[in-house]
């Protein structure tokens, strides 16, 4: 569902929120999709890729290794001139999301989400709840003709 909420005055609007409780990744980022359809149409399309793969990583880890989603929130917002999609997921873990540290051994599976998600995001953050946490990614939403992918961002301390 996305709604889009009036409480700053005549003409200033609250950004619109796509919220709901997802089951499946899958149905997440139909949410987050569809929010960037409305509210950010001109997004370059590298931007949404990493929108809606950004999105599909925190879900997956909440349903993977959080007892499920408990809540889920997304918004385009400003950045000065620039939007930014800010996506939130709940879920029953008090543990942070983490990366392995050093070299992989031969067919390991998983691990690479969270680097990746700190990667891609502008700004990560995680909120402790009373039943468990909210991971919080902001991401950047380039607009008009890029042609190609953003520059990597510089990387993020552990």
């Amino acid at each position: 569902m996305i709604e889009t909420r009036e409480e700053r005055g005549p003409g200033l609007r609250e950004p619109a929120v796509a919220a709901g409780v997802p089951q499946r990744t899958d149905e997440a980022r139909d949410l987050v999709a569809a929010l960037l359809a409305e509210q950010a149409g001109d997004a370059d399309p590298f931007a949404v890729a990493d929108a809606l793969l950004v999105t599909s990583e925190v879900a997956t880890n909440a349903l993977r290794h959080g007892g499920g989603i408990t809540g889920f929130e997304a918004a385009v917002t400003r950045d000065g001139p620039r939007p930014v999609l800010v996506v939130s997921v709940a879920d029953r873990s008090r543990a942070l999301p983490a990366s392995p540290s050093g070299p992989r051994p031969p067919g390991a599976v998983g691990g690479y989400g969270w680097a990746m998600v700190r990667r891609l995001a502008a700004h990560t953050a995680t909120t402790a709840t009373a039943d468990g946490k909210v991971v919080h990614v902001h991401l950047p939403l380039a607009t008009g003709g890029s042609t190609g992918p953003p520059a990597p961002a510089p990387p993020t301390a552990p």
